[in-house]
C-alpha cells in the first residue's frame, strides 16, 4: 500500500505541476483533493488528448513538408550516411528511396546490406523484397521472400505474406497464388487479402466464390466503424462495385 500511496503522490505532483505550467489552476485544487480520481481525471482530459493532438500534428507537418520539398528527407538521409554508413542509416536511405520511386538505387543498398551479423535480417530482406516487387521483379520478390522464410523460419509478417501471394500471382501461377491467399485469411487483420483473393477467383472464372467474398466484404464493412470502412476503403469500394 505504501508503494501504491507513493505513486499516486507522485502522480499528483506532476500533475498539479503540469497544471500551473499549462495555466490549468482550477485543476490543482480538483488533483489535490481528490488524488486518484483527480489523477485519472486530468490524465484522461488533458494530457492524453494533448499527446494524441501533438502526434497528429506533427503527422501533418511532416505531410506538409513532404509536399513542398519532397526530397527534403531523402537529403537528410543521404547526408546521415555520408556522416556515418551504419546499416540503420543505409536502411533508412533505402526506405526513403522505395518510397520516392528510386527502386533500382533503394535495390542496390539494400542488396549489400545483408553482411554479417545482417546476413538474413527479416526486415531488410522485406524491405528488398518490397523494392523489386514495385519495380515489378516478381521473380526476385519470390526469391528474397523465400529467403526470408527459410532464414527465418519463425518470422511472421502478414504484409510479407501478401506480398508472397501477389508475386504468385503476377508470375502467373494462380493455383498457387490462391493457396497463399487462402492461408492468409486466417490471420490477415483487414480486408486486402481477402479482396484480392476474390479478384483472382474472378480471372480464373469462379464467379460464384467471388462473388460470396465481396458479399463478406460489403457486409463486414456495414458492420464495422467508419474508421474502419475509412481505412479499408479501396477494398470495400471494389467489392461494393462487384455486388451491386
Amino acid at each position: 500500500m505504501h508503494i501504491i500511496g507513493a505513486l499516486i503522490l507522485i502522480a499528483q505532483i506532476y500533475c498539479a505541476w503540469d497544471a500551473i505550467r499549462n495555466g490549468k489552476d482550477r485543476w490543482v485544487f480538483i488533483i489535490l483533493i481528490f488524488p486518484a480520481i483527480g489523477v485519472l481525471l486530468y490524465l484522461f482530459m488533458e494530457v492524453i488528448p494533448h499527446v494524441k493532438l501533438q502526434r497528429a500534428a506533427r503527422g501533418v507537418g511532416a505531410d506538409i513538408m513532404r509536399a513542398v520539398d519532397p526530397n527534403r528527407e531523402l537529403r537528410r538521409l543521404k547526408e546521415q550516411v555520408q556522416i556515418s554508413g551504419s546499416v540503420k542509416n543505409k536502411h533508412n536511405l533505402a526506405k526513403e528511396l522505395t518510397l520516392a520511386g528510386l527502386h533500382d538505387e533503394a535495390i542496390e543498398i539494400l542488396k549489400e546490406l545483408p553482411t554479417g551479423v545482417f546476413q538474413d535480417d527479416p526486415n531488410i530482406l522485406l524491405d528488398l523484397a518490397q523494392a523489386y516487387f514495385l519495380k515489378d521483379n516478381f521473380e526476385e520478390t519470390r526469391e528474397t521472400l523465400d529467403r526470408l522464410k527459410m532464414a527465418n523460419p519463425d518470422f511472421r509478417d502478414q504484409q510479407a505474406h501478401l506480398l508472397y501471394a501477389r508475386s504468385m500471382e503476377n508470375l502467373g501461377r494462380w493455383e498457387e497464388a490462391l493457396a497463399e491467399y487462402e492461408a492468409l485469411q486466417r490471420y490477415f487483420s483487414g480486408l486486402e487479402a481477402k479482396c484480392r483473393m476474390a479478384l483472382l477467383l474472378q480471372k480464373m472464372g469462379h464467379t460464384e466464390r467471388a462473388n460470396t467474398l465481396f458479399q463478406e466484404i460489403v457486409a463486414k464493412a456495414e458492420r464495422n466503424s467508419r474508421e474502419f470502412c475509412k481505412r479499408e476503403k479501396e477494398w470495400i469500394h471494389i467489392s461494393q462495385r462487384y455486388v451491386a
